[in-house]
């Protein structure tokens, strides 16, 4: 699902002629993706946070019609229900029938993106990913304070 969100974001930055933000976002939100996978309460905290500051800053910014609002609620109920989730299976004993996980799949394309890859990725980008994400996340907050500012909405 994180994926999908970044894609979509990618798509719609690229065409408002801002790819390099686009493909930020998308490496954010792929990358929690990749670590909400992987059990980690912070990539399903950190994507939480992301995903509502940017739903409060689109309603105040952007006239949005109510059936979007219905979608982004929905979206943050999803992504609420994937913190729990972690945070659970974070406090999982490694050695407890809870803590076994099924095999993974790579038969497929979408079972090796979805099995294989945040396995093999998230131990290597797992640090990169705790400082580019809050640091976007910082970056993306004092944009909007500036914008309220200067536009004396907020």
């Amino acid at each position: 699902m994180c994926t999908i969100v970044g894609g979509i974001s990618l798509i719609f930055l690229a065409l408002a002629h801002q790819p390099v933000t686009g493909l930020l976002v998308f490496l954010l939100y792929h990358f929690a993706g990749v670590g909400v996978r992987e059990h980690n309460p912070f990539a399903a905290a950190i994507i939480l946070i992301y995903y509502i500051v940017d739903f409060l800053a689109s309603a105040v910014f952007l006239v949005n019609s109510p059936g979007t609002a219905v979608v982004r609620i929905i979206i943050v109920a999803l992504l609420l229900s994937n913190l729990r989730a972690t945070w659970i299976a974070g406090g999982w004993k490694p050695d407890s029938e809870e803590a076994a996980l099924p095999p993974r799949m790579g038969d497929t394309f979408s079972d090796k993106l979805a099995d294989k890859w945040p396995a093999f990725i998230w131990p290597k980008v797992k640090v990169l990913y705790y400082i580019f994400s809050f640091a976007l996340l910082a970056l993306t907050v004092a944009g909007l304070i500036v914008m309220s500012i200067r536009g004396g909405r907020l």
